[in-house]
């Protein structure tokens, strides 16, 4: 996962030509990165996954599915088998940049955030494996797959936009509005299309955390009612604790996160178009 800092320390993405046609989508195309495909296995994962209920499922009443020898009593099919052999490939491609990025910084050193997608990414692998390897447990794997990926599309949007707002910034900061008038921008200009940007960003940031609080809450119940008492394998039951107490942290460290975001508003949205319209300011008088 990529950081705003670490982000910005690779060369700028984001140009004053593109404040032409700010958009969300031309934002992740831009913004995209190879060291972040988080984005990516979400929307791939997912759509084998529903591919696999459509596919396996004896039928689409969900409320029978716990039924004796219905869905979640099913051997681990081919599909889900592809599902959880992906998502454990894209854990060990994530796992080994969480460990790059960190060897990168000056001293190396993980961040509680990093400690907490590798404490993720074990208790995901170690549930995911097994399924595979003794052919149960696999229906069950994928409804809980589903629900934790749901909520990662919009993050990862989120994220992007976060990133394009920092380069935005940080370009109004050096380059300021005779930077903005070269480009054939005025500041107001770059205020509104930052505006527009971050309108949409609080959207997705939004969008995250209530279905994730929302999927979280759900897990509960589908750890509780299903899992427990259906699977067959210890492993699984023990994986999705770990998921559950993993995803229960996560809620409380998002709350902290949107508590200060809140606060830094005025300081880290506004500030830098304050300092380059006072520095314009002052250019007028001179």
């Amino acid at each position: 996962m990529s950081t705003i800092s670490e982000s910005a320390a690779e060369a700028p993405r984001f140009s004053f030509k593109d404040l032409k046609h700010p958009s969300v989508w031309s934002t992740v195309w831009r913004q995209f990165r190879y060291d972040d495909m988080s984005i990516v296995h979400a929307v791939v994962g997912m759509t084998i996954a529903l591919i696999s209920i459509f596919i396996d499922a004896p039928t689409l009443k969900v409320w029978e599915w716990a039924e004796p020898g219905n869905y979640f009593e099913q051997p681990t099919s081919r599909l889900q088998a592809l599902c959880f052999s992906f998502t454990i490939l894209y854990f060990f491609y994530d796992t080994t940049w969480i460990f790059i990025k960190a060897a990168r910084r000056p001293k190396f050193a993980l961040s509680v955030e990093d400690g907490g997608y590798l404490f993720h990414h074990f208790a995901c692998v170690f549930g995911l494996i097994f399924p595979i390897i003794h052919g149960h447990d696999g229906a069950l794997g994928i409804i809980g797959f589903i629900i934790g990926e749901l909520s990662n599309p919009p993050r990862a949007v989120a994220d992007f936009i976060a990133w394009e707002l920092a380069e935005m910034r940080q370009q109004v900061l050096t380059r300021g509005q005779r930077g903005l008038q070269a480009a054939g921008f005025s500041l107001e200009e770059a205020g509104r299309a930052y505006a527009h940007l971050y309108g949409w960003q609080r959207v997705f940031v939004d969008a995250h955390f209530g279905s994730f609080v929302a999927c979280r809450v759900y897990l509960v119940k589908f750890v509780a009612s299903y899992m427990f008492p259906m699977c067959v394998l210890t492993t699984s039951k023990v994986a999705a604790v770990l998921v559950l107490v993993f995803s229960l942290g996560s809620v409380v460290f998002i709350l902290g996160s949107r508590k200060q975001q809140a606060k830094e508003h005025q300081e880290i949205h506004i500030a830098p178009f304050a300092v380059a319209a006072a520095a314009a300011a002052k250019d007028k008088t001179a």
